[in-house]
Formats: C-alpha cells, sequence, structure tokens
C-alpha cells in the first residue's frame, strides 16, 4: 500500500513549503516593532501551530510505515524523519530570535541593576551604554519603549528586552523577560 508514503511526502511538502514561508515572510523580513499582535503572547502565529500539526502527523506517519517495513535499515531510514522534521522545525522557530546590533545582555543586566539601585538614567545614557533600540514606540502617556530584542510571528520565545522612558526621557521601567 502506498498511501502512507504518499501522504507522508506530501505532509512534508506543505511543511516545506510553510516552513520556508515562516522563516522568510514572517521571520527574516517581518519588521522589528513593539506595537505587535504577539507582543503578549511571545510571538508564535497560527501558521507556527500548523507546522507543529504537520510534524506530529509526519511523525506518526513515519513510525506507521517503518513498521510496515521488513528490514532494519528501512525501518531505521524512515523513522529518521522524526527527529529530522522536529529538529528542522526547532531551528525554523528559534532561529528568528533578533537583537539590535552591537547589543549585550551583560549591559543590559548593568542597566537593569544601575535602575533597580535607583540610579537615574538618561536615553542619552543609555544609548552609550546599549546602543540604539532595534524598535520604539511613543505611549500615548508621553513615554517611549525601547526594544532591543524581537521575535518575529513566525517564532516563538521572545526574549524581551525592553525599556520604557518618561517624557523627560527618563528610564522608568525595565522588562527582561524569557518567554518560552
Amino acid at each position: 500500500m502506498k498511501l502512507i508514503p504518499v501522504a507522508l511526502v506530501a505532509i512534508l511538502v506543505v511543511f516545506g513549503v510553510t516552513t520556508a514561508w515562516a522563516m522568510t515572510v514572517t521571520g527574516f523580513f517581518e519588521p522589528a516593532g513593539i506595537d505587535v499582535q504577539h507582543l503578549d503572547a511571545g510571538a508564535g502565529n497560527d501558521l507556527l501551530l500548523l507546522r507543529v500539526r504537520l510534524v506530529l502527523v509526519a511523525s506518526g506517519l513515519a513510525i506507521l510505515w517503518a513498521f510496515r517495513s521488513e528490514g532494519t535499515a528501512a525501518r531505521l531510514k524512515r523513522l529518521a524523519v522524526v527527529p529530522s522534521a522536529v529538529l528542522i522545525l526547532i531551528f525554523s522557530v528559534a532561529s528568528l530570535n533578533r537583537s539590535a546590533p552591537g547589543y549585550s545582555e551583560e549591559k543590559f543586566l548593568e542597566v537593569l541593576k544601575a535602575h533597580q539601585k535607583g540610579q537615574p538614567l538618561t536615553l542619552a545614557e543609555v544609548t552609550a551604554r546599549l546602543g540604539r533600540p532595534l524598535a520604539t514606540a511613543p505611549r500615548p502617556e508621553g513615554q517611549l519603549i525601547w526594544s532591543y530584542t524581537y521575535t518575529p510571528s513566525g517564532g516563538f520565545g521572545w526574549q524581551k528586552r525592553l525599556l520604557t522612558f518618561d517624557s523627560r526621557g527618563a528610564l522608568v521601567d525595565v522588562l527582561r523577560i524569557d518567554e518560552p
């Protein structure tokens, strides 16, 4: 019966096309921003959910196909689809994370500690320590938010490094969250 290998190939083709789309259009080419729908969710979109389902179905079909095989070598080759698809999914999701040019986690932690100690920091002082942010967004209260990291909607696990400045340019809040 050729139904299982044909279905497996079809699913892997769809997975390949959706992965290419996710890494380019909703990945590398997506402009960094703060006013995005996936800010609170830590990234990930419906396409990511589809790709996860495709990997699960492809893995199930590969396992079924492996059990239908007579030889050990053929079973192992067919079972190799499972870790391969999972690794491609993980790489394609995790490799999309970006940070500002010249960004340093150590320097960001220094800014965080200085803020926690009550040391006043201005836009100019933060820029001197960390460089320009990857994205900025004004808030209605006159505040300005700077983001030094970004995960596109096709990725997952946004390591948020956000700074909030008041209308005078003084640092008022530091957000450092690693979302899974």
